[in-house]
């Protein structure tokens, strides 16, 4: 009997882990009303309220550093994608130079750039290898089909991804006309400079995902109470980032 799995990205690992069966638990949100104290001292010292003046607009400001912080490194973490060189990576690259401007030391970047903290997809079920049991890990680089000459069909469009080291070639099926390069993960970004820099083909996106080896049929009411727990599980759990599954609805 076929079992669902799904991958649960996330920017670090958390603990505990959690075990997806028939049910999922989210950890609850604990909420403190804010409590008035009122005071009956009515004589202030002058010094005290400039205290307090300068304690306040210092926590405003660190506030403020901390959330721009955040910003950047939340914006660093989606354009890794596998690649932490800057220097190889274009959009890695213009996110700490914008952070740069806005006073973001590059030490705040330091933990997710280092090759020791690699960022790992995890399953909510105990079995570490599940990703690689059920879903290939795959790079895609989007190029659309009407941007150069080069891509005048799917078999001119197949050479170049030959020359450029793709391993696939494919053209989506929306109306949009778009061909997808398939690619070793830790190829993406040499793929992009291939189409922009030597064919001069604008990238419109580089990504990486997980496509399953093997589909569960399911049916539509499944398909939205699982949706409403992937839901949950982002809103609950800040680092994580998407979620991919091998359900199909069956007809």
């Amino acid at each position: 009997m076929s079992r669902l799995k799904f991958v649960l990205f996330a920017h670090r690992l958390l603990s505990p882990m959690y075990i997806v069966d028939r049910t999922l638990q989210i950890p609850a949100h604990l909420f403190v009303n804010k409590i008035n104290v009122f005071s009956t001292q009515i004589k202030r010292f002058a010094g005290h309220a400039h205290w307090q003046n300068v304690k306040h607009i210092k926590e405003a400001g660190d506030r403020e550093k901390a959330q721009t912080a955040l910003y950047y490194i939340k914006a660093a973490q989606k354009a890794v994608r596998g690649i932490r060189d800057p220097k190889k990576n274009s959009k890695l690259a213009a996110v700490l130079a914008e952070a740069k401007t806005k006073s973001v030391p590059y030490s705040t970047f330091e933990k997710l750039l280092s090759t020791d903290n690699q960022i790992e997809p995890f399953s909510l079920v105990p079995a570490g290898d599940i990703a690689d049991k059920f879903f290939d890990h795959i790079g895609l680089v989007t190029v659309s089909a009407k941007s150069s000459k080069q891509l005048s069909d799917l078999d001119a469009a197949t050479n170049l991804g030959i020359e450029i080291g793709a391993k696939e070639v494919e053209l989506s099926s929306s109306e949009d006309q778009n061909y997808h390069f398939h690619c070793e993960v830790h190829e993406i970004e040499n793929l992009r400079q291939s189409l922009e820099t030597i064919h001069h083909i604008p990238v419109i996106n580089t990504q990486d995902i997980y496509c399953p080896k093997i589909f569960v049929p399911i049916h539509h009411d499944v398909r939205q109470t699982l949706d409403e727990m992937y839901d949950k599980i982002k809103t609950s759990l800040e680092y994580v980032d998407r979620i991919f599954d091998n359900v199909i609805i069956n007809k």
